[in-house]
């Protein structure tokens, strides 16, 4: 029985030993395969990080023009742009498509950042630039495919133009306002996209990354928020919608921050159709909230306005004022908090909301410039692009931020490179370092890809060399390429077609000698002239009374035939001019007015600072002073605080007494 006992305790004892054994064998086997695992991850992530690694770029290279024995490009087949309103002639040969929201003009694709179409020039109104938003909403439109750019063939003519007049050019009453629409445009473009795709809604590009996930645990409960969100979304009718706003306002309590935001958003369509006491309760509401609200929540519900139409932001300030002055107290005391896209989205909305207080943009352009190397190249081009767009400029910002995206221009999309281009020009600060960078980073680009996938269009490279020529700085190899898209292209707008004449006089006037070898001949001018004759004709920056004011004061002061609004010899407008003869193209006085809309308020100053002149109008007042002109400036809010007639004369006469002899 002994013995009996004894092996069958060895048996089990082998038994429990082998098992024991299997399993250490098991897990063995198991670590050897999960360190290989991780040592094929490894190794793939190293493959993957050396494929992504830029290679060494070689130099940009241009194909070359050949030189002719008489320089020039031949643009004498380009004809003179249609008249806006009168039908144009039919010209054999040449299709003329039907300006811009004309009817029966093709509806235009999403702008883009803006891109935007070219930058808006004061004065001269043109197509906003692709927010293109080119900083807010419109920072992702797509340019349109560009032909290829092929070997430069003998003939150095420019033919096949199509010429895209826009229609006639309007007056501005607020840059701000021309901002927002062109947001809300890039915002409906997308939906219209996405719609056709079934994509999933991209949200603002400076406003995805402050998105939190809603989560059953925060705020209204999913059984009651899930409701609510349908409720909002189904409105349509006027009763619906009252109702829908009391839902709202019954569960704001219970709502967390981002609840909010994304009800605000649900409302964009809708915005101006809510009831004007349902606006005065949330914007009391709100405040209060926003005091409480963290960083991020807070540029989340202030980035939630950009996504409404202009009349429901009106009609919702006009009802609830307080809400933006809380706002534009609460975000200050966070600045050094916000992270760089969050204070992006605050900014953004501070401004969509039509905030003016000068020491709100004071404090934010401060805390940038202080900031700005923590910003990344896209985030400072969005903060230079909100600034320059409600005509703002910290000079030492302006300055500091194209200084850092330089050496970083690459990471850049075309279309936020456009923006940053543009808000350098229109505000007028000159940096050489970025000119050069971007002039090279356009080349090569264009150089190193299909023309179709480089990313820019033939406008695109129109606006580019016509802000460099605003900021003063000459790209020979840039002026090249375009020259020779443009030759290529079947089609130009008509605003980028004036801002080519407007780079002609320029290069004219101020490099002469190395624009020499790739100058438009005359003929082709004349019909660029003609073109934006039919374009630009009225340069009216100031109400139409203070202009007629100056003119009738003129009229009593200088001798001859006084004019307003007089086209030069070289085709630019004035806003008054006095001739010698009435049958004289230049007059030899030239004033030009300065309004709201020719004028950028430096934030960098104390608020008694006198404001700065927009570039686009410097840059056409230089041209006329090179071609010989004498040209007067007088502010239009300084004409305002002038009482009576003799006052307003003795004004100009102090004004007109700095041009010479012009009054004798």
């Amino acid at each position: 029985v002994y013995r009996c006992y004894r092996n069958r305790k060895l048996r089990q004892g082998q038994a429990a030993q082998a098992a024991q054994a299997a399993q250490a064998a098991q897990a063995a086997q198991a670590a050897q395969a999960a360190q290989a695992a991780a040592a094929a991850q490894a190794a793939a992530v190293q493959a993957q990080a050396k494929a992504q690694a830029p290679a060494p770029q070689p130099p940009p290279q241009i194909p070359q023009i050949p030189q002719l024995p008489q320089p020039g490009l031949n643009l004498a087949t380009l004809p003179p742009a249609p008249p806006q309103v009168v039908p144009p002639p039919q010209i054999a040969g040449l299709s003329l498509a039907p300006a811009p929201g004309a009817p029966g003009a093709p509806v235009p694709g999403a702008p883009v950042v803006p891109p935007p179409p070219p930058p808006g020039q004061p004065g001269q109104t043109m197509p906003g630039a692709a927010y293109d938003l080119e900083a807010l909403k419109r920072l992702a439109a797509g340019g349109a495919p560009v032909p290829d750019v092929k070997a430069a063939p003998k003939s150095m003519g420019f033919s096949g133009f199509t010429l895209q007049t826009s229609a006639p050019a309007q007056r501005d009453n607020d840059s701000v306002q021309k901002m927002l629409a062109r947001l809300q445009g890039n915002v409906q473009g997308a939906k219209q996209a996405l719609s056709a795709t079934g994509s999933a809604p991209v949200p603002l590009p400076f406003v995805q990354q402050t998105s939190h996930k809603l989560s059953g645990n925060s705020g209204l409960p999913d059984a009651e928020w899930e409701p609510l969100q349908e409720h909002i979304k189904a409105a349509t009718g006027r009763s619906e919608i009252e109702e829908a706003s009391r839902d709202f306002l019954k569960k704001f309590a219970q709502l967390s921050v981002e609840q909010i935001a994304e009800i605000l958003r649900l409302m964009e369509t809708k915005a101006a159709s809510y009831p004007k006491d349902f606006y005065t309760e949330l914007g009391s509401m709100l405040g209060h909230k926003l005091k409480s609200a963290t960083s991020p929540q807070l540029a989340l519900t202030m980035s939630s306005f950009l996504y409404w139409s202009h009349e429901g932001r009106q009609r919702f300030i006009d009802c609830s004022r307080d809400f933006l002055a809380v706002a534009a107290a609460e975000v200050p005391t966070r600045l050094m908090e916000l992270a760089p896209h969050e204070l992006n989205c605050c900014l953004a909305g501070v401004v969509s909301l039509g905030c003016s207080d000068h020491k709100f943009f004071v404090s934010v352009g401060k805390s940038a410039q202080a900031r700005h190397k923590t910003f990344a190249p896209k985030e400072l081009g969005s903060l230079l692009t909100i600034l320059s767009e409600v005509r703002l400029v910290h000079v030492d910002l302006f300055t500091s931020a194209a200084q850092a995206i330089a050496p970083r221009v690459r990471e850049l999309r075309p279309s936020e490179i456009m923006r940053c281009t543009r808000a350098l020009s229109r505000c007028g600060v000159k940096n050489e370092a970025f000119c050069q960078a971007v002039g090279d980073d356009i080349v090569g680009r264009w150089s190193k890809s299909q023309p179709s996938h480089s990313g820019f269009r033939c406008e695109d490279l129109v606006e580019a060399c016509w802000c460099f020529a605003v900021l003063e700085f000459y790209h020979h190899d840039l002026l090249q390429l375009m020259f020779q898209v443009v030759r290529e292209s079947q089609k130009v707008t008509a605003d980028a077609l004036c801002q080519l004449y407007e780079l002609h006089l320029s290069l004219e006037a101020e490099h002469k000698e190395r624009y020499a070898p790739i100058r438009i001949e005359d003929k082709s001018v004349s019909a660029l002239l003609e073109h934006y004759k039919e374009n630009r004709r009225d340069c009216r920056r100031c109400s139409e009374k203070v202009r007629s004011d100056i003119t009738a004061a003129v009229k009593g002061l200088l001798e001859g035939h006084v004019q307003a609004n007089h086209r030069t010899s070289v085709g630019l407008l004035s806003d008054v001019a006095a001739m010698r003869k009435r049958s004289s193209t230049d007059g030899y006085v030239h004033i030009d007015i300065d309004g709201a809309l020719s004028l950028i308020r430096p934030i960098d100053q104390d608020e008694t600072a006198g404001p700065l002149v927009d570039g686009a109008v410097a840059f056409r007042r230089r041209i006329l002073q090179k071609k010989g002109l004498r040209v007067a400036t007088v502010r239009e809010s300084d004409w305002k605080n002038l009482e009576d007639q003799k006052e307003k004369r003795r004004h100009l006469r102090s004004l007109l007494s700095a041009l010479g002899d012009v009054l004798e």
